[in-house]
């Protein structure tokens, strides 16, 4: 399974930013989310910009020491094995990739129930198969 942003659907409100904090790390902070939405204004029009987790797994390929691997279809980070090297990280090229108490947060779809998905008023977040 992977995320897929529409563009077309999103009004910038950013709820899937505090759902996504709140279902990983129990908090509320737009900053700690693997969700990013961003809002600007181009010719006096809204823009509203986007990126969730394709799978690309370009983190997985760049850990240098495979601390991230793939169970039943999701991601994880085994905090026993990671450096906290950050490549993972830099290696996103969404830039969803986050450090927190010095380990990376890598979207892991909840689990199968992603908060982003269902938090949305928009439906602007959407799971592929």
């Amino acid at each position: 399974m992977f995320l897929k942003f529409l563009q077309e659907k999103c009004i910038g409100c950013k709820l899937c930013h505090l759902a996504c904090s709140a279902a990983r790390l129990d908090l509320f902070s737009h900053k700690s989310s693997n969700v990013l939405v961003e809002s600007l204004y181009r010719d006096n029009e809204l823009e509203v910009l986007g990126s969730v987790c394709d799978r690309c797994n370009e983190c997985l390929k760049a850990c240098p020491i495979e601390s991230i691997s793939e169970l039943n279809g999701f991601l994880s980070v085994d905090k026993k094995t990671c450096t906290s090297c950050e490549a993972c990280v830099n290696a996103c090229p969404k830039g969803i990739i986050f450090m927190w108490q010095d380990f990376p947060q890598i979207c892991n779809m909840c689990s199968g129930h992603p908060e982003c998905i269902s938090v949305c008023p928009r439906e602007a977040i959407a799971a592929e198969v």
